[in-house]
């Protein structure tokens, strides 16, 4: 072999060589894609995070206009309370509906009040009640999917003063086309729904106020006179304060209770991920 074709195969060698070098083996492509893999798992753990973080943010609003809801509603509903004093036609009424733990409590109430009806302020009597949050086309509750809580709606009855609790058609509050006025939802996912009313009870020294529970024995008011007969089992049988009769047949009737409260749960849904308790302390201004 002369001296330019051995300088030919070199240069040959050399840029094969070369090439080869150029090349990926397969730890390096393993590594590669090991990394891509870890990048892409970051990058998804990241986005999910964040839309998890957008979701509880966007169940906390839904929660908070519940709540607001509610408190207005109530707020509205108790400063409009009807006075005694001036009338013969108030109906004050607690019901005691749960167990003695008061968050699984589903206690409701009735009173005669003056507020805004149909575009309308007028004299009415409110119900507040607690029913079963049923699944659409079912007959199922709906339950929480981690603590099996069942769901409440707590809604809102509108009806005219005077009327038994039950009112013949006559008596309902009716819309232009004579409908029945539909009650009012004010949160569709309740865990519980608890009231507390401010009143009395004897100490060594006398009246001592607190709060009661409607599952305990009845306070008094300022004299004495006791809320037994305004504590009921059932919303519509009972007695009332305010009416002017006294249930029990002795004794003066109380006056209505300077202030309630209420402690309620409200879920964003059934899956349990964000809920959240609210403590309401409500003055009632007619006594």
């Amino acid at each position: 072999m002369n001296f330019k074709n051995k300088r030919f195969t070199s240069i040959f060698l050399i840029s094969r060589k070369s090439k080869i070098k150029r090349a990926f083996t397969l730890i390096e492509l393993l590594v590669a894609v090991s990394l891509m893999v870890f990048l892409i798992s970051i990058v998804a753990f990241i986005f999910r995070s964040a839309t998890t973080v957008y979701s509880q943010n966007e169940d906390l609003i839904n929660i908070s206009e519940n709540a607001r809801n509610i408190l207005d509603h109530l707020n509205r509903d108790l400063m409009g309370t009807l006075s005694p004093s001036s009338t013969s036609r108030q109906c004050f009424r607690m019901v005691n509906g749960g167990e003695n733990n008061y968050s699984k409590a589903k206690d409701q109430f009735i009173f005669n009040t003056i507020t805004t009806v149909l575009e309308q302020t007028r004299p009415v009597r409110v119900r507040y009640r607690i029913v079963e949050s049923r699944v659409p086309k079912t007959k199922e509750q709906r339950i929480t999917k981690i603590t099996k809580t069942p769901l409440w709606k707590f809604e809102k009855y509108v009806t005219e003063i005077g009327c038994p609790p039950k009112p013949p058609e006559e008596c309902k509050i009716l819309t232009a086309d004579k409908k029945e006025l539909e009650p009012e939802t004010l949160s569709e996912y309740l865990g519980f729904f608890n009231i507390q009313y401010d009143g009395y009870e004897q100490g060594g020294e006398g009246l001592r106020p607190r709060f009661f529970e409607l599952d305990e024995q009845a306070g008094v008011d300022e004299n004495g006179n006791s809320y037994a007969d305004m504590i009921s089992q059932n919303l519509d049988d009972g007695c009332c304060i305010g009416d002017g009769e006294n249930c029990a047949g002795s004794g003066e009737e109380p006056k209505l209770p300077r202030r309630v409260v209420f402690y309620y749960q409200i879920f964003a849904n059934e899956k349990e991920q964000v809920q959240k308790i609210y403590r309401q302390e409500i003055s009632i201004q007619a006594r």
